[in-house]
């Protein structure tokens, strides 16, 4: 004898039965495949979009952002290499540039900079300059986080300074 069994619907949330929501929520293989094409389409579309965009400003004469990126690196044979000295070239330049980098005012750009070196001193050795090379990119207009000590004279206490991105020099309180 056949039992007739009864299917009970499973009841589906409120949320689940709008249009969106069901196709979001979805464990139908056919819906899940065209959900895949519908979001490769889409990223396929869009990244025709930015390629477009990029070639539209590299035809330009001024090319701007990818240019400036791209401008400063050349052939390895061609490459210019800058040397940097930690402290300076001259005995005398050594003696005042660690005198400087030992000052308790520079404490805070010692902790910050891991690969610092000496980038000059006024005339006068009133003010020693210190920069990090990690900021030293080609391409780069201004050179950011120069920092500095300078004295009034040869026995006066280091007064901590940075040179801004307009070339201006800046005490810094501490």
């Amino acid at each position: 004898m056949a039992v007739d069994v009864e299917r009970v619907a499973q009841p589906v949330p409120a949320w689940q039965r709008g249009r969106v929501a069901s196709w979001l929520v979805t464990t139908d293989h056919k819906r899940i495949g065209i959900l895949y094409l519908a979001t490769s389409g889409l990223f396929f579309v869009a990244g025709g979009i930015m390629a477009l965009l990029i070639r539209t400003q590299l035809a330009q004469a001024d090319a701007g952002f990818i240019e400036r990126l791209d401008a400063p690196y050349r052939p390895l044979d061609d490459a210019t290499w800058d040397v940097h000295s930690r402290f300076g070239e001259s005995d005398a330049e050594r003696t005042l540039a660690r005198s400087a980098w030992l000052a308790d005012e520079l404490a805070f750009f010692r902790r910050f900079a891991e690969l610092p070196v000496y980038d000059g001193t006024t005339p006068g050795s009133r003010c020693v300059w210190f920069f990090d090379l990690r900021f030293a990119a080609p391409g780069r207009n201004v050179l950011p986080f120069r920092y500095g000590v300078c004295r009034a004279a040869a026995d006066a206490r280091w007064r901590v300074h940075e040179i801004d991105g307009h070339g201006r020099l800046v005490r810094l309180i501490r």
